[in-house]
């Protein structure tokens, strides 16, 4: 038969072990006050019940007044200029905080001073079965301001190169007018002004994605999105690039048949097309490449398919990303080594002509990019 249990003795050990909790709590208490990140949570009925020093300054209210108020009568953010309400946000599913966290949040603190954030949302289930969700601002201020700086130089860059790049497009185009049809070149002049014009037109792409990468970030990247015909467009793309998969010894097909108007920029829409099949042919050696057309209810998807390097599946995640550059990117190829530019601006002129884009790829057996544009 067990003892008898001793009161006094229970009552001291849950005296202990409540002291323990509290000097616990007490001491992760101290350290979200005192972390660099602003730090706040809020319950399901979006009402704050922690909010930092670090908060107290960014927002300009103590924990005291801020504690049991509305969170976005507290916390001011926006997103693009736009008011972002945490009330709408807080307890999404992580997949949708993850697209909002591509951008970053501005607050600007009592003195008019703007500052940058990265948002993090986490979840918290309490043992009552209530919910609060616990909200960190990362400032951000220092790598946003010098990525303004760097799309500044980008900008400039890309203007300054382009006004000689145009003259001397120019001047080239004058002097093989003035020498047709005539035997004044010898074939070694005659190689040297050849390569002279290519070298040209990749120095005219470059300048032409500088100048893409500044207006993307400044979002000033503005498209003519209007009914465009594919099927002319799939003829002039094959007629423009025949001759260099003839030259690399290459197979090279264009899906045929009619496909019909599609919603996209005219202009802009060949760039796509030269962005991805320039890649193709940097990175396939022998075999194939080839255009293909898939028609879906509302869209057409276009593949370019080659059966090149691939890419390896750590690059996947650099992909569509500014100066991103996979494995093979990084080689210089007798076309020169990736600059990391082309996919991404492809990605923002499919995206804005209302369009998707993707790829599949395995190292060693080819890639497959598409992207989809609305049909009219």
């Amino acid at each position: 038969m067990q003892p008898p249990l001793d009161p006094r003795k229970i009552l001291s050990e849950l005296y202990v072990k409540n002291l323990e909790l509290y000097r616990e709590r007490s001491r992760i208490h101290e350290i979200i006050q005192q972390v660099a990140e602003v730090v706040f949570a809020v319950d399901q009925d979006y009402k704050i019940t922690l909010f930092n020093k670090t908060a107290e300054a960014v927002f300009n209210f103590s924990q005291e007044k801020a504690a049991g108020m509305s969170a976005d009568r507290v916390v001011k953010l926006s997103r693009d200029e736009v008011f972002f309400s945490v009330k709408e946000y807080a307890f999404k599913k992580e997949a949708t905080l993850n697209e909002i966290n591509k951008k970053s949040i501005t607050a600007i603190d009592r003195l008019g001073r703007k500052f940058y954030y990265r948002l993090n949302f986490a979840h918290t289930l309490m043992e009552t079965g209530e919910k609060e969700c616990v909200i960190t601002l990362t400032n951000i201020t220092n790598e946003v301001e010098e990525d303004k700086r760097k799309d500044e130089f980008i900008f400039v860059t890309g203007h300054e190169l382009k006004t000689p790049v145009t003259i001397i497009k120019n001047n080239l185009w004058m002097f093989r007018y003035l020498f047709a049809g005539k035997e004044t070149l010898t074939p070694r002049q005659k190689e040297l002004l050849n390569n002279t014009s290519e070298e040209l037109i990749h120095l005219n792409k470059l300048t032409t994605d500088l100048l893409d990468l500044s207006r993307i970030a400044q979002n000033r990247l503005v498209l003519n999105v209007r009914d465009c015909n594919i099927d002319q467009v799939l003829k002039d793309i094959g007629d423009s690039f025949s001759q260099m998969a003839n030259k690399q010894g290459l197979k090279f097909s264009v899906s045929k048949g009619q496909f019909g108007m599609v919603k996209a920029d005219k202009e802009r829409i060949y760039e796509v097309f030269e962005n991805l099949l320039s890649n193709a042919f940097k990175y396939t050696e022998k075999g194939y490449i080839k255009i293909g057309i898939a028609r879906q209810k509302s869209h057409l998807k276009i593949l370019i398919v080659d059966s090149g390097a691939g890419i390896e599946r750590k690059d996947y995640p650099k992909i569509f990303t500014k100066f991103g550059r996979g494995s093979e990117g990084l080689k210089v190829h007798e076309n020169g080594a990736s600059t990391g530019l082309g996919l991404y601006v492809t990605k923002n002129l499919v995206e804005q002509m209302g369009g998707k884009i993707g790829f599949t790829s395995e190292k060693g057996k080819g890639t497959e990019f598409w992207f989809t544009l609305k049909r009219t």
